[in-house]
């Protein structure tokens, strides 16, 4: 997957979730400044009348990160932040315009706080910041060309120029070291999500899948080339419906459309088709990932192949039937047992009361079966019940069902019908056995 990459000039580094390491690097910079506002009072305090002056400006500073620090104990970090860049630049643009103007060595110092307002405040605060800045400094050099304002150049000793620069580039290197610090942090914690995120994505059991928002796969893992039976080069940038059956696709949209304002779904089926054809039934699990304004940025599907797990519950259901079916079924015959009979019998004579229309049970009794089975043996006992089986299913009607009810008796259970269609029924099935009897008194003649 592409993971984008954080811009740091448009991405507040305080915005990341390191809060605690970001506050301790501020704090070290508030100290730092603070005593490079001291030894500034102290080293660049001129011998001409600006002796108030120049102690106010170390004041100043010192009231600003006492502020500062202030807020940082009430976790109040980007207040802290904001109120530094605030206050440090108010604090150089005076310097400046007190020492040269564009000439001055407090210029650098300006720069550094442009580049760490445009990292505590992302590309707003820093355009703002240098914006004013720029406005400041070429203002002041105009007003001094016009001659409405006086500016006093830097006089002071070359010994005491430098001792400028050298704190205004120690003041630059400390708050660059510190936004280095803080920027390091934000980017590392990314780079540590996309190698957690990397290790979850490749070596889980289930396919993943990453879909941009033109529903074509973005990126894959190994699992779901083999769950496909593609390579990764080959699905990223096909579109899902391939993989859909033709049958199932109009439902895929839809739960689109419903991840589209849910987020995430619950678990759900889909019968996929792999690269030689055959199918597979899978659980899809489907996201929609989001930024953190909200702004959608892919879908997440995790599936799991769940065809032989199906296979196993569909063989399971079938052989539970199959026993049903055998459990309630006569061996001999076919036919409902004494039990099974007895059970629809019952249900039908509870829906005629309950619907008020007739129903009929017929009693069927085979005679002369024992004189069968002495004379003739238990095999030909057995054909003779089959045959009457073959008579009663041939006489009945589909709705009607047809048990035996002991040895040599059978009861047929005929649901909305009176006695006339009951001995229709009869007079059919009565037919029949005396066609059979008389065919094999024929073959028996020849």
């Amino acid at each position: 997957m592409k993971i984008q990459k954080v811009q740091v000039a448009s991405v507040s580094i305080l915005e990341g979730p390191e809060r605690v390491k970001q506050a301790d690097y501020i704090r070290q910079a508030i100290i730092a400044s603070t005593a490079i506002a001291i030894v500034t009072g102290l080293l660049l305090v001129p011998q001409d009348g600006e002796l108030s002056f120049r102690i106010v400006l170390p004041l100043i500073t010192l009231a600003v990160n006492a502020t500062a620090y202030g807020l940082l104990k009430r976790d109040r970090l980007r207040q802290a932040a904001g109120l530094i860049v605030i206050g440090y630049w108010i604090i150089t643009t005076l310097l400046i315009s007190i020492t040269g103007g564009i000439h001055s060595p407090w210029l650098s110092t300006q720069m550094v706080i442009i580049v760490f307002a445009g990292l505590t405040a992302g590309t707003v605060g820093g355009a703002t910041v240098g914006g004013l800045s720029l406005v400041a400094d070429v203002g002041i050099h105009v007003l001094d060309s016009m001659g409405l304002i006086s500016l006093n150049p830097y006089s002071a000793p070359m010994e005491e120029s430098v001792i400028a620069l050298i704190i205004g580039f120690g003041f630059s290197i400390s708050l660059i070291v510190v936004a280095r610090r803080l920027a390091r942090d934000s980017l590392d914690r990314p780079r540590r999500d996309e190698r957690l995120y990397r290790a979850l994505f490749e070596k889980t059991n289930d396919a993943v899948l990453i879909i941009d928002l033109n529903h074509t796969y973005l990126d894959v893992n190994q699992q779901a080339a083999e769950l496909l039976g593609y390579t990764i080069g080959e699905l990223v940038g096909m579109p899902v419906k391939h993989v859909i059956v033709p049958e199932e696709r109009k439902s895929s949209e839809m739960q689109v459309e419903r991840v589209n304002q849910e987020n995430v779904l619950p678990v759900y089926e889909r019968t996929v088709v792999c690269k030689d054809g055959s199918r597979k039934t899978v659980e899809v699990n489907l996201a929609l990932i989001s930024d953190q304004d909200g702004h959608p940025l892919h879908y997440q599907s995790i599936v799991r192949d769940v065809s032989e797990r199906k296979r196993l519950e569909q063989e399971l259901k079938d052989s539970l039937a199959e026993m049903e079916q055998i459990a309630m079924r006569d061996i001999l015959t076919g036919t409902l047992n004494r039990r099974a009979i007895t059970d629809y019998a019952d249900s039908e004579w509870h829906r005629s009361h309950r619907e008020n229309r007739p129903m009929c049970l017929m009693l069927i009794d085979v005679d002369n079966l024992k004189a069968i089975n002495d004379e003739r043996g238990h095999l030909m006992g057995d054909k003779a019940l089959t045959k009457l089986v073959d008579a009663i299913n041939a006489s009945k009607r589909r709705y009607d069902w047809t048990g035996r009810w002991g040895g040599d008796e059978f009861l047929m259970v005929l649901p909305a019908t009176n006695l006339t269609e009951a001995e229709e029924v009869a007079e059919r099935l009565r037919r029949l056995v005396q066609d059979a009897e008389n065919k094999v008194d024929e073959i028996e003649l020849k």
